[in-house]
């Protein structure tokens, strides 16, 4: 180690917490000022309190020239009632356009035409002449008989 580059280590350093707790440690500095301990700190004694004492919110505020604490609660405030407005319109939009294709498929059935299935998506069209897309809807007896007329 170089000499004289180090600071003075005082083996008998006196440790004061805010709470009043006091202790000795080894430290480069004589006498040490904190502001939590282990007799005090929440985590340690199970306590649930706010140790910060000038709000967060506060001194953003005042140092952005924001405004109040009130005033950024009610901002906040009417965000959210703007958008719980609009997923309730979102929602009833929705619900029409459920119910419109309600009626739609009530009609059809009334005036004797085959109601809109999701179904019909899947069944296969018999124009396209594709092999595989006939034998999709088939329980396997399409494979035995493909077999035989080879």
């Amino acid at each position: 180690m170089k000499t004289e580059i180090h600071p003075e280590y005082h083996a008998d350093a006196q440790v004061t917490c805010a709470c009043g707790n006091t202790w000795t440690t080894g430290s480069t500095s004589a006498e040490l000022r904190v502001a939590l301990c282990s007799n005090c700190h929440p985590f340690y004694t199970g306590e649930q309190r706010i140790v910060d004492t000038e709000g967060r919110v506060e001194r953003l505020m005042r140092r952005f020239n924001l405004g109040s604490a009130e005033e950024a609660a009610k901002l906040a405030e009417e965000t959210a009632e703007r958008s719980a407005a609009a997923e309730a319109e979102a929602e009833a939009a929705v619900e029409a356009e459920r119910e419109e294709a309600r009626a739609a498929s009530q009609a059809a059935m009334l005036s004797g035409e085959a109601p809109p299935s999701d179904d019909a998506a899947d069944e296969p069209e018999p124009e396209t002449g594709d092999a595989d897309s006939e034998e999709s809807g088939d329980s396997g007896e399409g494979d035995e008989a493909e077999t035989a007329d080879d």
